[in-house]
């Protein structure tokens, strides 16, 4: 849905734009000139990030004491960075990290290696009384510095449960998955008992594979917005309670062509309001 919206004055516009708490935001605008009466008036523009350039990042909004990344039966090894990819480190198998300070982000990539089997899994653990967000494009877990533009994901049951049970998580919002080419159960359960977390990545795939969302934000009982811009969910399983334990009222962005998503725990939650993209 396009939103415009009108303001009298240059402070009203700014005030606006600059508050993060403003939905829909401004995305673009361009520069007004008015001679009228002798004032100039450039407004503010904002710039908006692409998340999809930047590598995988968890954001830190606590002092954290402990953060352990579990690499089981793992093709890839996982490179870290604390200093915005300068520099990166490549321990063998377990990841630890002690004493990262609130405001910290740690990036994550793998070694471009990309294969993988079923039986693959990476486990994020951040002790639950820590808060965090994860942003930046998923995809450089596997495909390490040449992630940009990939949007296929590399094999089944790829990000399985990679948050799952993560109860301080709050933020997915800047995430990207960006893979319009699914695998079998790629995101399945993968935010299942995040219960804190708000917002959902984007979901731009239009055709859904077998398994591919089934379980994915279940008892995500926070979770409030979701974005889905699935047009062919016919794949057995692809919704299995995908949405089964969130929030009560929320919003769901769907693909306007779609008209024949379910209701409830395997599709539209129940009680949410509906959006056309």
């Amino acid at each position: 849905m396009k939103y415009v919206k009108k303001f009298e004055t240059s402070a009203q516009f700014n005030n606006f734009v600059l508050d993060s708490t403003n939905t829909p935001n401004v995305s673009l605008v361009e520069e007004l000139i008015s001679t009228t009466g002798g004032l100039t008036f450039t407004p503010y523009i904002q710039n908006i990030h692409d998340y999809s350039q930047d590598y995988f990042t968890i954001e830190l909004l606590d002092d954290t004491n402990s953060i352990q990344i579990n690499v089981n039966g793992w093709s890839n090894k996982i490179s870290y960075s604390l200093d915005n990819g300068t520099t990166w480190s490549e321990p063998s198998g377990l990841i630890e990290l002690e004493n990262i300070s609130n405001g910290s982000k740690i990036l994550l990539k793998g070694n471009t290696d990309v294969s993988m089997s079923s039986s693959q899994s990476l486990l994020i653990e951040i002790p639950n009384n820590e808060r965090f967000n994860v942003e930046g494009n998923i995809m450089s877990l596997y495909y390490g510095d040449n992630f940009t533009g990939v949007t296929t994901i590399p094999g089944s049951y790829a990000f399985y449960g990679l948050f799952a049970n993560l109860t301080s998580l709050i933020n997915a919002g800047n995430l990207i998955l960006p893979a319009t080419t699914l695998a079998d159960n790629c995101y399945d359960y993968m935010f299942g008992g995040c219960t804190n977390l708000l917002t959902a990545p984007i979901l731009p795939a239009t055709t859904l594979v077998v398994g591919c969302y089934s379980y994915m934000f279940s008892d995500c009982s926070s979770l409030n917005y979701i974005k889905c811009l699935a047009t062919d969910i016919s794949a057995s399983d692809c919704l299995t309670n995908w949405v089964n334990g969130v929030a009560s009222s929320g919003t769901f962005v769907k693909d306007s062509s779609m008209s024949s998503w379910p209701t409830g725990t395997s599709g539209i939650p129940t009680g949410w309001t509906v959006q056309d993209d």
